[in-house]
């Protein structure tokens, strides 16, 4: 068991304070996991840490798995007065800006995290802005995946090589209360010539895809606002299920649509934190939820907008 800890100064999970010290793993490289490699049945957790601007020349820009266990994050819940100020947007585990290139660009798969054969597991996480060939932030190959209250978010990536979010391949994977979002275009696609614009619409961008692998997404939104986003594909042998979820984007499965209502960008206070605006239709939507009275939310705020200290069949907001 390898353990990389940074965190709380606590003398006791009650304390009245506690100091942030936070691990960062950042602006390394190697032809794989440019952060962290993992391999021959290692077991490794990682908390209260900032994994970032790594890279990596063929696969895991930030974390490379294999044959292993890793669990990212999910310690802080247990230090409710944990200091979250010096976290990004309160949030202390990050994986943000990593990157899987070589002399000729972005190349491989798996930008934060690349997995095969391995088990992984993400808590209260920050995914954001990494990149590779394929699969910009995560693949999970022949494998097991936990996304618990996960906030990950990808830049609008159009043609000509539409971008994908996340890839599971042959692979069993839970995601709960989380977020999983492609950003609205900050430029709009450029107008052919003559003045109109472009015939062929652009290949859509994929925030999930799945193939062979068994899908089950509960209280979660998965929302493409950029240019032509699919919120999941299903490839062959994929399989889908869950419910109470939220979902925005084109080319929506009937296996998603089933499992989900329509959402648009209104749903959100503004800003790019993607949290619930008052009177959202995501807050206090899920009931049944299994989650402790007190839970709290991926910044630390109570998980129960409405009813913070209710019981745990009250209804629960939907998202990280």
């Amino acid at each position: 068991l390898a353990t990389i800890q940074g965190g709380p100064y606590c003398l006791d999970p009650t304390a009245a304070s506690c100091l942030p010290r936070l691990a960062v793993i950042g602006a390394n490289s190697a032809v794989r996991g440019g952060g962290i490699f993992a391999a021959q049945d290692a077991d490794i957790q990682v908390d209260f840490a900032n994994v970032s601007a790594n890279t990596a020349r063929e696969a895991g820009g930030g974390l490379f798995v294999t044959g292993s266990r890793l669990r990212f994050g999910g310690l802080g819940s247990t230090f409710p007065s944990f200091d979250r100020s010096l976290c990004p947007e309160g949030i202390c585990e990050v994986l943000s800006g990593n990157r899987v290139e070589d002399n000729e660009g972005l190349a491989g798969s798996g930008g934060a995290i690349y997995a095969n054969t391995a088990e992984i597991a993400l808590v209260d996480a920050l995914v954001e802005d990494n990149l590779a060939g394929t699969a910009h932030a995560i693949r999970v190959d022949d494998g097991t995946a936990i996304l618990q209250q996960v906030l990950l978010r990808q830049p609008d990536d159009p043609l000509p090589d539409a971008g994908i979010a996340a890839t599971f391949d042959q692979s069993v994977v839970t995601i709960r209360r989380s977020t999983l979002v492609v950003e609205p275009a900050a430029v709009a696609i450029p107008a052919a010539a003559g003045g109109h614009a472009n015939a062929e619409p652009p290949i859509p961008q994929t925030i999930i895809e799945a193939f062979g692998a068994a899908l089950t997404v509960t209280d979660s939104v998965i929302a493409g606002f950029g240019t032509a986003v699919e919120p999941v594909f299903l490839g062959p042998g994929a399989v889908l299920s869950g419910g109470c979820n939220a979902h925005a984007g084109t080319n929506v499965p009937a296996a998603l649509s089933a499992i989900s209502m329509v959402i648009d960008r209104q749903a959100f206070a503004d800003g790019d934190g993607y949290t619930p605006r008052a009177g959202s239709v995501l807050l206090d939507r899920c009931s049944g939820a299994e989650v402790l009275p007190g839970a709290r939310d991926i910044r630390g705020q109570s998980r129960r907008v409405s009813q913070p200290g209710g019981a745990v069949n009250t209804p629960m907001d939907i998202g990280a």
